[in-house]
């Protein structure tokens, strides 16, 4: 559907915000994944068990779970790819794990 685009691998590099030393992961992410998928990648390189609600702020488009009282305008991250998402030039995105801490 999305064709040679969405075959493409893409580099990501996890960093978490505020940890001295840094912290951080590199993986290579197929383009015609979906979000929630991508939130799988994440967990595993990270070594976390998925058991925070989560999302996703890439652009100005919020993308999550679509859990209770999701926010207005929370695009569900099961109908988006990251091939998707990052059009427009993106390179940088927000991935908040663990509302409580982030």
């Amino acid at each position: 559907m999305f064709g040679r685009a969405a075959a493409t691998c893409l580099p990501a590099r996890i960093r978490l915000e505020g940890i001295d030393p840094p912290v951080w992961r590199r993986v290579l992410v197929p383009g015609g994944v979906r979000l929630a998928k991508l939130h799988d990648i994440f967990q595993a390189a990270m070594g976390w068990t998925d058991s925070h609600l989560h999302n996703f702020t890439i652009g100005d488009q919020l993308y999550g779970m679509q859990f209770d009282d999701y926010p207005e305008g929370e695009l569900d991250e099961t109908e988006h790819t990251v091939f998707v998402a990052l059009r427009g030039g993106v390179r940088r995105f927000v991935y908040e794990y663990d509302f409580g801490d982030s």
